[in-house]
């Protein structure tokens, strides 16, 4: 998950495979009816493929449904908009208490939930920080890299635990001049809205993704469970696939530091920024792939366990039952390490 502030434009480190594993129909067994359509949103692209459509509605009419489910999220919750619900939070009186949407409250209490797992490490107030280190709208050079002042200046006015949200209410009170950016939890929570349009609408085998963030349903083109895929770190635009993942109503989401990072005077700087240190983190985690009834939990878990690093992510995982797979650089190549949750996902593992 990239960071706020980063814009929603994130690569994506997850592939969905249509075509793992021969599945052979019968003869009795006519092809199942397949509709695959994609477009953009949040400055990235987001594809859908539906498998047995229900009777009653036209493709022209899902497509358009989801679409629409897509810009709810972005016109609710995009920093890029100033009507949005979330900027008008975000320019309101600190400490006065302003109504919010019932779909960005559960996102921001999701996000506040991550926060308290992670201890602070998943924080969507960060993005001053993010911009300062040059991962904003502007390029930073070896004469401009935050100063010790400045982080320190800079981490002052961060923290999520700023926020009251009062959930009986629909409001929420920023306690000092937090600027909020749910840039790592939106995609997620817009694939997750998608999904549940079509549930609602009698869809019941499809994947939705946006982002390279997915969730599934039901059953694949094959007629069995969907196969994706976590590509290897560093394998350039044509990404190799590390691991193959059955998936059953998941969703899917991947985080890692090798598609947004800079060098300067030989130093490698990442774009995940340590919100208790200020500076871009230096361990050794190259992706992390968590596996989640929602996209949103999956999406917020990654961008955490990508600030903590392989020992304290791994740590939280196991604390919280997370599905999470982990791959970590070492002198000659990568080191995975996966929770237990994990492992029945795993292709070559699964019965």
């Amino acid at each position: 998950m990239m960071h706020p502030l980063q814009g929603w434009l994130r690569a994506g480190f997850l592939i969905p495979l249509f075509a793992f594993c021969s599945f052979l129909l019968s003869a009795c067994q006519p092809a199942p009816e397949v509709y695959r359509f994609n477009g953009l949103i949040m400055g990235t692209s987001y594809n859908v493929t539906l498998v047995d459509l229900p009777s009653g509605l036209s493709q022209a009419a899902l497509q358009k449904g989801v679409h629409a489910a897509l810009v709810a999220v972005d016109t609710e919750m995009s920093t890029y908009k100033p009507a949005s619900g979330l900027m008008q939070l975000n320019t309101h009186l600190v400490n006065e208490a302003r109504d919010i949407s019932a779909e960005l409250l559960q996102v921001l209490l999701l996000s506040m939930r991550v926060y308290k797992a992670s201890e602070g490490a998943f924080d969507p107030t960060v993005g001053a920080l993010v911009n300062a280190w040059g991962f904003g709208p502007r390029d930073v050079g070896a004469d401009e890299l935050p100063s010790d002042e400045d982080i320190v200046r800079l981490q002052s006015a961060i923290g999520f635990d700023k926020l009251s949200l009062s959930p009986e209410q629909n409001k929420a009170t920023r306690l000092s001049d937090i600027f909020v950016d749910l840039s790592a939890v939106a995609k997620g929570y817009a694939v997750d809205r998608a999904a549940e349009w079509l549930l609602a609408n009698g869809v019941d085998n499809f994947l939705v993704e946006v982002g390279g963030e997915l969730r599934v349903h039901g059953y694949s083109p094959r007629g069995d469970h969907w196969v994706t895929a976590i590509s290897e770190p560093d394998s350039g635009v044509q990404p190799r696939i590390h691991k193959r993942l059955v998936i059953e109503g998941k969703a899917v989401a991947t985080s890692g530091d090798y598609y947004n990072f800079f060098t300067v005077e030989g130093v490698r700087y990442s774009h995940t920024i340590d919100p208790s240190t200020g500076r871009p983190v230096t361990h050794g985690l190259a992706s992390v792939t968590v596996v989640a009834d929602t996209c949103a939990e999956a999406d917020a878990f990654a961008t955490a366990i990508d600030v903590m690093g392989p020992e304290r992510g791994m740590a939280m995982a196991k604390r919280e039952g997370l599905a999470i797979y982990i791959l970590a650089r070492a002198d000659d190549g990568f080191v995975a390490s996966y929770s237990p949750a994990f492992e029945r996902y795993i292709a070559d593992v699964v019965r």
